[in-house]
């Protein structure tokens, strides 16, 4: 039985409600009658208001369009976004799309550092040259340290001392279990922290090869080690 409860309730909210606001299109996997217009008009202003302000402060072109999707049932969360088992936001770059999920449509204000931490993610995808990925170590500590998601933890598993910069990215890349993502994320936020970068100005001369990140990561890893 509780297997066709899962598939009633998947098939529920498999077809979102759609409208388009200014330049967001949204998709909200959510029980038409558990829709309130008041809590979607204050999420609206509120991401409106922190996409317009990062944008502009760090002089960055705004998209004309973009989507958010917005999902209330976790089941069917995992079922569509399984690469995001460990969180509960993501953003799309290729598809300039914005994933959350809220135990309910009123617990996005309690998410607002998540809100602000994807946008963060957008705003650096904008800035890569075509057909670069920006790594991990960059994208998530600088987004980390701008926007925690929670309290800063700089608690890493210090064996990532010995990896060098070429072998951490593909150890990251190809890491499956949370600990390990969770310690990476640590550790690129600490070495966010300790450079205290909180300039775009810096992500962009990354980007035009005028900051040798190798280099910092590299001086960060012998202050580390030298203070264990």
């Amino acid at each position: 039985m509780k297997y066709l409860f899962f598939i009633f309730v998947v098939c529920i909210f498999s077809n979102p409600i759609q409208f388009q606001k200014k330049q967001i299109s949204y998709k909200i996997f959510e029980d038409r009658n558990k829709i309130n217009e008041i809590v979607l008009e204050d999420f609206d202003n509120f991401f409106t208001n922190i996409y317009n302000e990062i944008y502009e402060n760090w002089e960055i072109k705004k998209s004309n369009f973009f989507q958010i999707q917005i999902y209330t049932n976790f089941q069917l969360w995992k079922k569509k976004f399984p690469e995001l088992k460990f969180s509960r936001a993501g953003y799309n770059s290729e598809q300039d799309e914005f994933y959350f999920y809220f135990a309910s449509l009123d617990d996005w204000k309690n998410s607002k550092q998540t809100i602000q931490h994807e946008i963060c993610h957008s705003a650096l995808a904008k800035l890569k040259p075509e057909g670069e990925k920006i790594n991990f170590i960059i994208e998530e500590g600088f987004c980390n340290f701008q926007f925690p998601t929670g309290k800063l933890n700089f608690n890493y598993d210090k064996s990532i001392l010995k990896l060098s910069y070429s072998d951490l990215l593909k150890k990251i890349s190809s890491s499956t279990k949370k600990k390990e993502i969770q310690e990476y994320l640590n550790f690129s936020t600490k070495l966010f922290f300790n450079l205290k970068v909180k300039n775009i100005q810096f992500i962009k001369k990354i980007h035009l090869k005028e900051i040798d990140f190798e280099k910092i990561f590299e001086e960060f890893k012998r202050k580390e080690f030298n203070a264990k």
